[in-house]
């Protein structure tokens, strides 16, 4: 079950805080855009970024992150780089 290898593999992140979950089992069935919008529902956090699990992020993306929001007067972004969907929204 998908729960029990969250739990079991990731127990360290969600300890520190650094991943949050969220279980339901009122859907009949699993839709990304469904599952994206219900992370952004029950997220707590100013910032939420939801990234695709074919995408890739290097060591600065976080701070790259936090600094187009604080610094730069950002509410919403979109990275993108070549062709493609884009699968890193902030």
């Amino acid at each position: 079950e998908t729960m029990e290898w969250i739990m079991s593999r990731c127990r360290a992140a969600i300890d520190a805080g650094l991943l949050k979950v969220y279980y339901t089992d009122r859907q009949p069935f699993w839709h990304a855009s469904i599952a994206k919008n219900t992370a952004h529902m029950v997220a707590t956090e100013d910032i939420v970024v939801n990234l695709d699990g074919d995408n890739l992020i290097g060591p600065n993306f976080p701070v790259d992150v936090v600094n187009r929001f604080v610094q730069d007067g950002y509410s919403v972004l979109q990275y993108e780089d070549g062709d493609g969907t884009c699968g890193r929204i902030a």
